[in-house]
């Protein structure tokens, strides 16, 4: 049996839909008779009495620039939703057709059923899901949005539209605008259209820019507390100041203030790029030497905070001065680029000799740097440790001996310490005789010993004398011995080799060229053991046995041997 197909009827949907658009005309055709003055254009012009930006500060590089509006977009360029004003919300926007014979044809949906536009010249490109075929676009009044055979719709006014989407099948989805728009008035005054044509009130957003507008939805310039948030809106534009601003405030002296990308004024520590700002409570930015928590900074003329090294007044004198990557001025000990720097507690580099902690320290002249190893001074050497730290005393360097004096000065020449006499080189390193070996003494010999401490000095000139008489004193001999020191050194002394020398031998050179005497007579003395030798120069001195050949054996050479060549150590 045939069933008869049941009468075909137009469908719900789309007689709904002709209505709606029906009804956004003649409500968009209502508002423009309300508002005959309001001429839309372009959110911004540029602010002809805007103050340029700041200038970058020469240390920093940082520029400053004054906020702008975003251009217009041509309607079928591809667009980026998240780069736009257009705020999606994810609802199904889906409907379903008829087929013409009573059975319901596939739907499909957009991927948002409402878009709300903040000004004209927004746009948003709409997705078809799951349509059949190609998709024809259309909307319900170009005067509020146009789209695009893309699917990209172009906010052009204030009110409300829909957008319609219909594939090759017939299936129709729907996404419901509305637009709010920017216009200007006859005295070019900024105001904020709802979709509904009335003026909006209080803080807005406009794209990128601010505006704050009063219970008429008439635009307020200057500077406006909002909820506890100071503002600065252009007495032109209307706009809130984003980034830099040179104000006034109260007729005062115009400073830099910041401000953040909602236009509200910051106070405190900000990071604008690579440089930190200090601004007052006031918002005012600060400049030159601030203490905040206890540490102190210094903000160059832009405001910048000064790091690593910079030159300085403080007082009117002008210093190096050490800052963190905080900004924090440094004090004390400081290593910077592997070298080491002192610090004053005024933050001043100090250069010359600084004592710290008990210790002398030199910092070089040229660049405050911590020096170690020897160095010169008005003439005369000093040595300081790796860790800068002065030596003073007998110092051991790299094998050889130093004297350095209570103030660093390095000794030369004949030194007396811990009541030995030392004689050093010219370049400071005392001389050494190495290879002499005590061994046990003698009875004889610790007397022979003995004898030189006891036997006092007979007069100048007279170290044969002496050393013949602390001979007999400590071998009990009554010979008198009839030369001088020359006269020992030929008969007694026949070797130089230091494991030859024992404690108890004479020690004598010929002839040396530190006296007249001494050239011609020569100059003997007695070992006594511990690397030391006694001798008499008109008294009665002990002298370190290196210093001792070293001094005397400059001419001719110094040798050793026995008294009467009498073995003592037998």
């Amino acid at each position: 049996m045939t069933v008869p197909s049941a009468p075909k009827q137009a469908s719900r949907p789309a007689i709904a839909l002709i209505a709606a658009a029906i009804a956004a005309l003649l409500a968009m055709s209502f508002l423009a008779l309300a508002h005959p003055a309001f001429l839309a254009r372009p959110a911004f012009a540029d602010d002809a009495g805007a103050d340029d930006a700041l200038a970058a500060d020469a240390n920093q590089g940082d520029a400053f620039a004054a906020a702008s509006m975003p251009s217009d977009r041509e309607s079928d360029d591809p667009v980026d939703e998240a780069a736009t004003g257009a705020v999606a919300r994810d609802e199904e926007g889906s409907t379903i057709a008829d087929n013409g014979d009573g059975a319901a044809a596939a739907g499909f949906s957009l991927d948002a059923a409402e878009l709300a536009f903040a000004n004209a010249g927004e746009t948003h490109r709409l997705a078809a899901i799951d349509a059949s075929g190609s998709v024809t676009w259309t909307s319900s009044s170009d005067a509020v949005a146009t789209v695009s055979p893309e699917g990209v719709v172009t906010a052009t006014g204030f009110g409300t539209c829909a957008i319609t989407a219909t594939d090759e099948t017939g299936a129709v989805a729907t996404c419901a605008v509305s637009a709010s728009q920017l216009v200007y008035d006859e005295l070019d005054r900024p105001h904020y259209l709802n979709p509904d044509g009335s003026k909006a009130v209080g803080l807005q957003k406009v794209g990128a820019a601010i505006f704050f507008f009063d219970g008429n939805g008439d635009p307020r310039t200057g500077w406006i507390d909002h909820e506890g948030v100071w503002y600065l809106f252009d007495s032109k534009t209307g706009a809130a100041a984003q980034g830099w601003r040179r104000a006034s405030y109260n007729g005062d002296d115009p400073s830099w203030y910041l401000f953040d990308d909602e236009g509200r004024m910051l106070t405190g520590w900000q990071k604008v790029g690579s440089a930190s700002y200090c601004l007052g409570e006031s918002g005012r930015m600060r400049t030159g030497w601030i203490k905040d928590g206890g540490f102190w900074h210094h903000l160059s003329s832009s405001g910048a905070a000064d790091t690593g090294w910079a030159r300085l007044a403080w007082n009117g004198t002008m210093s190096w001065y050490l800052f963190d990557d905080e900004g924090r001025m440094r004090t004390g000990w400081q290593k910077d680029s592997g070298k080491w720097y002192l610090l004053a507690e005024s933050g001043r580099m100090l250069k010359g000799w600084q004592k710290d902690d008990g210790s002398w320290f030199r910092l070089a002249d040229a660049g405050g740097a911590m020096e170690t190893g020897w160095v010169e001074d008005e003439g005369y050497w000093y040595h300081l440790r790796a860790s800068g730290r002065m030596d003073t005393g007998w110092t051991k360097l790299s094998g050889t001996w130093y004297h350095l004096r209570d103030s660093g000065r390095m000794d030369t020449g004949w030194v007396k310490t811990g009541g030995v006499w030392y004689c050093l080189m010219p370049n400071g390193a005392l001389p050494t005789l190495d290879g002499v070996q005590d061994g046990t003494l003698t009875k004889r010999q610790r007397a022979m010993v003995a004898s030189c401490y006891t036997v006092p000095s007979p007069g100048g000139n007279l170290c044969s004398e002496w050393v013949d008489r602390v001979y007999r004193d400590a071998t009990g001999t009554s010979y008198v011995y009839p030369g001088d020191a020359c006269n020992m050194y030929w008969d007694f002394c026949n070797s130089k080799d230091p494991a030859d020398l024992k404690v108890g031998m004479e020690v004598a050179t010929s002839s040396h060229p530190h006296t007249w005497a001494g050239s011609i007579w020569g100059h003997i003395g007695i070992y006594i053991g511990n690397g030391r030798v006694m001798d008499n120069v008109g008294y009665i001195r002990t002298v370190d046995l290196g210093s001792w050949v070293w001094w005397y054996g400059q001419t001719h050479a110094v040798y050793w041997g026995w008294d009467e060549n009498d073995d003592l150590s037998k």
